[in-house]
């Protein structure tokens, strides 16, 4: 899973792809105004996750506290995934 950071100035956006050799986009995540939110690019956007994030230094703003959030999003995604497959 590759999350790619396309928007440098504002608020935080990345695309999430599968991988480098299929370049499929399998979720959206945005971070705007305190709120994490993972979307998934199907018909409604379906939105897999949704936080609050605390207004803390560690929440989003530092590389430790990105790599958590990543982290949890890209088990959440995986986790679609699999209810996909079923």
């Amino acid at each position: 899973m590759l999350f790619a950071e396309y928007v440098t100035l504002g608020p935080e956006r990345y695309d999430v792809w599968e991988d480098w050799k299929k370049l499929r986009k399998i979720a959206y995540v945005t971070l705007q105004q305190g709120v994490l939110t993972c979307t998934v690019p199907d018909v409604g956007g379906t939105v897999i996750l949704k936080e609050r994030l605390p207004n803390t230094e560690d929440s989003f703003g530092s590389k430790q506290g990105r790599r958590f959030w990543l982290r949890k999003i890209a088990a959440v995604i995986q986790k679609q995934q699999n209810k996909q497959l079923l």
